[in-house]
């Protein structure tokens, strides 16, 4: 069979004289777009060669196309495309039909090679941005943990005003660098559509006086006033998520204070009607742009790159808030004037109940005398912290700076608890876990409950956690009533 040669010089035309020889070409370096198998060849006839192709990662891809003259019926065709042909051509070819089709089916298999490459690539930056955040989150939750933590043993501790007020600085600015950090956090989760909302039974009035007492202290500060509103036919309790509630109006409220001056006013109203939570944030502050307001809600959108300058901010509150309002069931509108002020506004459906989900948290003066603790911990101004925490609770504490000493200690000492952090040099906290499961298991011994104490707050990390043996799991920063509740549960007080 001769080509025109013409269009043969357009092509890198590789010849096999037999299945064997096809088979390692096409198993070789080169990389081939497009094979052409004859069907009766000596030793390996094409649909045997096909076959192998098809059950190769290398090579399983690669468009094949029979060429024969060996057509006997339709289940001999069928064969064919069983096993994965593109296409058929019969002895004597029509030339322009047959060279116009490997032009077509070529172009077709680079194209979807071209889109599974970006197919590939997008996937691997997805899984470097995630590894990213999770790192970014470790790195910065892990001295915050220490900072918080000391700040609020010093406010504790003294009444010596100066020393309040510098330890309530360094308080409000490492809180204000964790909520950046939550938000980046929230966002990544909201782009991978892995943000969850978790309805449960909730007393109202609980709930939004925390908001109410936080944010009126912060009005204060700027000499802002704060008006709230609690509507008298809101029931005693509703299911709804009430932490991302809570979320989206702290951004609300936290961004009237930031545009709001000072001898202003914030609104915050919050009601109930037919089965509708309706909830707005009203300011007298410098208001936004008509041209600007409809583009509020995007990531990283502020009304103009100056507020970035004057006030801070990821530009990333309104659009998680939003998405969080969308994920509740309803939408998140606003409306401004400039100079006069801006509204923020949203209705969800809430069901009415008639009990609360939630567990009474104010725990205090918990003692655990006798009780031995390993603290498995690298960080040493961690260390620090956990120890003062864990003393005043009169538990005896023993501390492992990574998982191979961790392992080593708890196959020599009886402990009632381990602490468990997660990225150490030397063993992770998992290996560790599966180590002292695995002695457990072999020493026939009772198991010591291990709680995770660590910087990975990615969604999936707490199941990645439990599903290695851990009994339970926290994030740093330590949230104390969280800490009590858990060993309340341990300890069965």
């Amino acid at each position: 069979m001769k080509l025109d040669e013409k269009e043969v010089s357009k092509l890198n035309v590789i010849k096999a004289l037999s299945g064997q020889e096809a088979l390692k070409i096409a198993m070789g370096k080169v990389d081939i777009d497009l094979i052409i198998l004859d069907i009766q060849m000596p030793g390996m006839d094409g649909f045997e060669v096909a076959k192998f192709l098809k059950s190769t990662i290398k090579t399983k891809d690669i468009p094949v196309m029979f060429l024969t003259a060996a057509f006997k019926s339709e289940e001999f065709i069928k064969n064919g495309f069983d096993i994965g042909a593109i296409d058929y051509f019969t002895k004597p070819i029509d030339m322009h039909q047959f060279l116009t089709k490997i032009n077509l089916y070529i172009k077709l298999f680079l194209n979807n090679k071209k889109l599974k490459e970006q197919t590939r690539k997008a996937e691997s930056f997805s899984k470097s941005k995630s590894e990213f955040l999770a790192n970014m989150s470790h790195e910065i939750r892990t001295p915050l943990n220490a900072i918080l933590g000391f700040v609020e043993l010093i406010k504790e501790s003294t009444k010596e005003k100066k020393t309040l007020e510098y330890a309530n600085i360094i308080d409000n600015s490492s809180q204000s660098l964790l909520n950046v950090i939550e938000d980046i956090l929230d966002f990544s989760k909201i782009e991978s559509g892995k943000l969850d909302i978790d309805k449960v039974n909730f007393n109202t009035e609980e709930e939004f006086n925390i908001i109410s007492y936080l944010f009126k202290a912060k009005c204060l500060e700027k000499g802002i006033t704060l008006e709230i509103t609690l509507d008298d036919k809101l029931p005693e309790y509703i299911k709804t998520d009430p932490l991302r509630i809570k979320q989206i109006i702290s951004n609300l409220l936290s961004n009237a204070i930031k545009f709001t001056q000072r001898d202003k006013k914030i609104y915050l109203n919050i009601m109930y009607e037919d089965g509708f939570l309706n909830i707005s944030v009203r300011d007298e502050g410098k208001g936004i742009q008509k041209d600007k307001l409809s583009h509020i809600f995007e990531a990283f959108v502020q009304e103009d790159s100056s507020t970035t300058r004057e006030f801070g901010g990821t530009g990333l509150g309104l659009s998680i808030s939003s998405e969080l309002v969308r994920l509740l069931g309803g939408e998140l509108k606003a409306k401004s004037e400039l100079g006069q002020g801006s509204e923020f506004y949203f209705s969800i459906p809430v069901t009415i109940s008639k009990e609360t989900d939630k567990k009474n948290k104010t725990v205090e003066n918990l003692v655990f005398d006798g009780k031995k603790v390993l603290l498995v911990e690298d960080n040493k101004s961690n260390q620090m912290f956990m120890k003062v925490i864990l003393k005043k609770m009169e538990f005896d504490i023993d501390i492992a700076n990574d998982g191979i000493e961790a392992v080593e200690k708890f196959k020599l000492n009886k402990y009632d608890l381990i602490l468990m952090d997660e990225n150490m040099p030397n063993m992770c906290g998992i290996e560790a876990t599966k180590n002292i499961i695995e002695f457990e298991r072999e020493n026939k011994i009772s198991h010591t409950p291990i709680v995770a104490l660590t910087a990975n707050a990615i969604k999936g990390d707490r199941e990645r956690f439990l599903e290695a043996g851990m009994d339970d799991y926290m994030s740093k920063p330590l949230n104390k009533s969280l800490f009590l509740d858990i060993l309340k549960k341990i300890f069965t007080c």
